[in-house]
């Protein structure tokens, strides 16, 4: 049985043509584009999404016809049998509910399917049954949405925690920026962008240890670009506040004796690891096991390049879809995610805009908060009033839903995995 609706899947893209202020109400609801089975469907919805602003079916096909994906969207008999249909404006809620219930029933084969596969290639049910869990309990009953009273009675919660400096997030070890944004929001993922290479991963490495260390707040750590072991030693390092790179180079005894109890005191703390690249619907799975297992309070994924993409029309799309499945994911566990990006083919010397990251845009839509790692291109203002130097770089929060934006000057210490707040230069050096 195939688990669809056209009739509502062509009234939803109906209205959206008809009525432009629609878009954003859709955009908020942080729709996935495979709530549309049909594939035709689900292009027009990526196009209506990207574009924004008012939009048609003339504005809808040039853009389709300019990323050479009109046929793969049912060419233009398939956009004029959209916007020949007149569906009722009030109903687009009931026919959002169809899709998602039809979306859910989808998911749910599917999950079934998968975990029926994973028990006839190893037969081990044990952990078929593991992922099967994590994966239904992501799935979202739409008749279980919030209400508007409940929806009204935690953002009020929200707001007086704020108020009385409760935190709403996982806190930054720096003042300037927790004061300014409140931290990184729990049931949110929060980019933390910047060129490759440049040293994200190890500020990935530092907030972990100022969470699970300084704070006792349990974290999952993804390191898909390194392994475990290596990002343990970095977390050592970063607690010892030791030079890890003297590792490779004749070390003491007294620095083995420290490097050895720094890893040792891993065990104790509420770090959990995963290295093994996987599907998003899997990160989903292992997220829930470990909130319910070790109540995490945080997950930091390093990097969304190495995360094993969907099947999708093209990158964009399966972008898109991955990331909507973090979202989710944080939503339904009440979780902060952040997700480290590696930016390429950026300019050498300039200041990075988060239009930079590429790609669907839900990428940084949906996103509460938005961390741009910057090494190049700094304001001559920064420059004078900071002297920033080859070894700083700027944590910038680009868009900050609880706060304000602000960037943070800092000095890094990749030897230690740690990053040290710049000071403003007074007369003959610094002041505090």
């Amino acid at each position: 049985k195939v688990h669809a609706s056209p009739e509502s899947e062509m009234a939803v893209l109906s209205l959206l043509f008809l009525d432009s202020s629609l878009i954003d109400v859709v955009r908020e609801k942080g729709l996935p584009a495979d709530i549309f089975h049909d594939r035709r469907n689900r292009i027009i919805f990526e196009t209506i999404m990207d574009i924004g602003g008012i939009v048609d079916g003339i504005i809808v096909m040039d853009r389709l016809k300019d990323d050479g994906r009109l046929e793969m969207a049912g060419g233009l008999d398939h956009l004029t049998a959209i916007t020949d249909s007149f569906p009722d404006i009030g109903a687009l809620d009931n026919h959002l509910t169809v899709l998602k219930v039809k979306r859910t029933a989808r998911e749910a084969i599917q999950a079934a399917q998968e975990a029926i596969s994973r028990i006839n290639m190893t037969n081990d049910p044990s952990e078929a049954l593991s992922l099967l869990e994590g994966r239904l309990s992501g799935l979202h009953d739409p008749e279980e949405q919030q209400s508007v009273r409940e929806i009204i009675d935690a953002q009020l919660d929200v707001d007086d925690r704020i108020c009385r400096g409760i935190p709403v997030g996982l806190p930054f070890p720096w003042e300037k920026i927790q004061k300014a944004t409140h931290g990184i929001p729990f049931a949110s993922v929060t980019p933390l962008a910047g060129r490759d290479g440049r040293g994200k991963s190890w500020m990935g490495v530092a907030l972990t240890e100022h969470w699970v260390n300084k704070l006792g707040i349990g974290i999952l750590y993804m390191p898909f670009e390194d392994t475990s072991g290596r990002f343990a030693k970095r977390l050592a390092c970063s607690i010892g506040e030791y030079d890890g790179f003297r590792l490779f180079r004749n070390p003491t005894d007294q620095y083995m004796k420290t490097h050895h109890d720094c890893m040792n005191r891993l065990a104790n703390l509420p770090i959990f690891m995963h290295d093994t690249p996987c599907k998003p619907e899997e990160i989903e799975a292992i997220i829930a096991n470990h909130v319910k297992d070790h109540n995490i309070k945080g997950v930091v994924i390093d990097s969304f390049k190495d995360i094993m993409l969907p099947n999708g029309e093209n990158q964009t799309s399966s972008e898109g879809a991955a990331m909507s499945a973090l979202v989710r994911a944080a939503k339904k566990h009440n979780v902060a995610i952040v997700v480290i990006q590696h930016l390429r083919d950026l300019e050498d010397d300039a200041w990075i805009s988060k239009r930079e990251i590429r790609g669907n845009k839900v990428l940084t839509q949906s996103a509460r908060l938005v961390l741009m790692f910057q090494n190049a291109g700094f304001p001559s203002e920064m420059l004078s009033k900071y002297g920033l130097g080859d070894d700083d770089v700027v944590l910038e929060v680009s868009k900050s839903s609880y706060g304000s934006k602000v960037s943070l000057p800092l000095t890094m210490e990749l030897e230690k995995a740690r990053f040290v707040e710049k000071k403003e230069l007074g007369n003959g050096g610094y002041y505090e």
